[in-house]
């Protein structure tokens, strides 16, 4: 390590955005791992392996959802979505969560958000997969609560994703909470329900400033008492 190059394992001179780095690095990963987050009409709760069952199986074979996700290509047997769900589960700082309505006790979906430690920042997921479910409402219930822990709690500066150009919809609800447009990865991946189309995708990211900006407007989705003055 040369005199210019910051040491971040360390010392009381830190920059501040390292700091930051040294806080989030500090952060109860494994008690977060087992915490129920909360919307208005929803709970995240902590997605098991031995929860993985047919409704999970049914919405990853829904060409509706495939289309527009990654996993068009993944193994979606049960055994293959259990080896998935593990795989987070063994991550030392991601979480996945089933999405529970809280009045019918419905699992409709899943979320899921996986933090890099090294840079402070995390990309998420999630589905909704209940089709009487699907709306503006419940996609949004199902990230608000992510993006509040991962921004006042874990102490991120940004999220980032990429989501393929035809789903304009997810592309929208991006914009709505914040994200600014970066760029595009031209004929980055491959998607379609069966993996068939090569599509751009469109670099998205959100930085605390943005959040801190967009949130007041999702308070009427926040569990009660959770929201933000």
């Amino acid at each position: 390590m040369t005199d210019s190059e910051p040491n971040i394992s360390g010392g009381s001179e830190l920059p501040p955005g390292l700091a930051a780095i040294e806080a989030i690095q500090r952060f109860d990963f494994a008690g977060w791992k087992r915490r129920t987050l909360r919307a208005r009409d929803i709970d995240l709760r902590p997605f098991r392996v031995e929860e993985v069952g047919e409704d999970y199986h049914r919405w990853l074979h829904d060409p509706a959802i495939i289309q527009n996700i990654e996993a068009a290509l993944a193994d979606r047997s049960m055994e293959g979505l259990r080896a998935h769900v593990q795989r987070v589960w063994e991550h030392p700082t991601g979480c996945f969560y089933r999405v529970v309505h809280r009045e019918t006790e419905t699992a409709i979906g899943t979320a899921s958000l996986r933090v890099d430690t090294k840079h402070g920042t995390a990309t998420w997921g999630y589905l909704i997969g209940e089709v009487a479910y699907r709306s503006d409402g419940m996609s949004l219930q199902a990230q608000v609560p992510l993006f509040d822990i991962a921004f006042d709690e874990i102490g991120l500066r940004r999220f980032w994703g990429f989501p393929f150009r035809e789903h304009i919809a997810s592309q929208f609800n991006l914009r709505r909470m914040g994200f600014k447009q970066e760029g595009v990865l031209r004929q980055h991946m491959r998607s379609g329900a069966q993996g068939e189309r090569i599509s751009d995708c469109i670099a998205y990211g959100l930085l605390r400033e943005d959040w801190d900006e967009a949130r007041g407007k999702f308070d009427h989705l926040r569990y009660p008492g959770h929201e933000r003055a």
